[in-house]
């Protein structure tokens, strides 16, 4: 947006944020075919991912060469890819891939897993 710091976060609040995360996580699981995992839904709603991407101004790929966005938390919840280190093209990942492989992996309640070398550190 012209005249806009890039640096700056969103006007969203935290609520208006929750609301997109929750919209965001609905997508995921219907793209995923796991639309009756309310689990997983959740846990996508209620990640932040904005905080595993580093300070802005965020470099997002679909795939091919990078664009300069803002670090505004509400493009963090688009099935784009963020770099963490975009000289080695190393990303944060697909969200619609890791709900594909959760929903697939079928977690069972109780049960803990853990992402290695997730976020900017």
């Amino acid at each position: 947006m012209k005249g806009r710091d890039p640096s700056r976060s969103a006007p969203f609040g935290e609520d208006a944020l929750a609301v997109v995360r929750r919209a965001f996580a609905r997508q995921l699981v219907c793209g995923a075919g796991a639309q009756d995992d309310v689990r997983l839904e959740r846990a996508f709603a209620e990640t932040a991912r904005e905080a595993f991407l580093g300070p802005g101004p965020w470099l997002v790929t679909r795939g091919v060469g990078y664009d300069t966005a803002p670090a505004d938390p509400v493009l963090a919840y688009q099935d784009v890819l963020i770099a963490l280190k975009p000289e080695k093209q190393i990303n944060n990942g697909s969200p619609s891939l890791h709900a594909r492989w959760l929903h697939a992996a079928q977690i069972k309640a109780g049960k803990r897993i853990v992402h290695i070398g997730a976020g900017a550190g």
